[in-house]
């Protein structure tokens, strides 16, 4: 996942035509980094397939899963800011502002919380290093003035 957000990154940045033939200024790369959050903040909905691959050689453990992840960003009224469909091959989640709903294909089996809380969202996978991820950590990132942060032309 890492590194289609690199990739997205990249593309957004040689779309904004900020690249540049050597090292930037850190004011340069706020300023293309302050496009590209205003950019994700624009959006209204978004569709991707997500990968993520955890591999921990020293403890014997390899393991890829993929999600269909679908965030709806229009209604600002839900608990989280948003609302998603997440599907893989064994479950489907829902969030449709109010309501969280778990559908396990194998078992047939739905589970609904009618009451969620932020906590709720706190586990689930496909968030971690997602589009969410980054369209609240860029504004963070840009403000804070200890971080480096460079452009350059990969070419």
């Amino acid at each position: 996942m890492k590194r289609y957000i690199i990739i997205f990154l990249l593309l957004s940045i040689s779309s904004f035509g900020f690249a540049q033939n050597a090292f930037s200024s850190s004011d340069q790369a706020d300023s293309v980094l302050a496009k590209l959050s205003l950019r994700l903040n624009s959006l209204k909905n978004i569709k991707y397939d997500n990968t993520r691959e955890l591999n921990y050689s020293s403890e014997n453990y390899h393991n890829i899963s993929r999600w269909t992840c679908y965030y709806d960003f229009q209604s600002t009224d839900t608990i989280i800011g948003f609302k998603y469909q997440v599907a893989d091959s064994t479950t489907k989640q829902f969030f449709n502002g109010t309501e969280k709903f778990d559908l396990d294909i194998k078992l047939k089996r739905i589970s609904i919380n009618d009451n969620p809380n932020k906590n709720t969202f706190g586990s689930l996978s496909p968030l971690y290093n997602s589009i969410i991820t980054l369209k609240n950590i860029l504004p963070l990132f840009i403000i804070d003035k200890t971080a480096k942060k460079y452009i350059r032309d990969t070419s």
